[in-house]
């Protein structure tokens, strides 16, 4: 797995994931840990983190919304996740325009591809039957 990071401008976050290892080889996912994971594993898990600010809590709250009221208890507006800018670093809170999404674009296709893609099929699978697997049922709405 190799993690790109770059900073353009003060404001600006660029980060890229690429994995080529599809088998069982394990990695740390972070230093000091010990606890070793396979790739999958730590793609999912990252795919988690950063999807918890915009899914539901125990309590029912979505991060990304605060305090807003409407947004968190309206039931015309609670199930509705916009995607924006910028996060509080404490709280996950919005910030930003919901019209610049950036990255946060990608978080409702990590949440659907870890929702529909099984461990197994994608360690164990031909690396093209998966992808095709799942542009199917996203165009055929299964």
């Amino acid at each position: 797995m190799f993690l790109e990071y770059a900073k353009a401008g003060p404001e600006d976050i660029l980060i890229r994931v690429t994995v080529h290892n599809r088998g069982p080889e394990t990695a740390r996912l972070h230093v000091g840990s010990g606890r070793r994971m396979t790739l999958f594993d730590v793609a999912h898990e990252i795919a988690r983190r950063l999807s918890s600010i915009f899914l539901r809590d125990d309590r029912g709250r979505r991060p990304v919304y605060g305090g807003a009221a409407k947004f968190q208890q309206d039931p015309h507006w609670r199930d509705l996740t916009l995607f924006y800018e910028y996060f509080h670093g404490d709280n996950g809170a919005r910030l930003g325009a919901s019209h610049q999404t950036g990255w946060t674009g990608d978080i409702a296709l990590l949440i659907d591809l870890f929702g529909r893609l099984d461990k197994s099929e994608a360690l164990e699978s031909p690396q093209y039957r998966t992808p095709s697997r799942l542009v199917k049922e996203q165009v055929r709405g299964g």
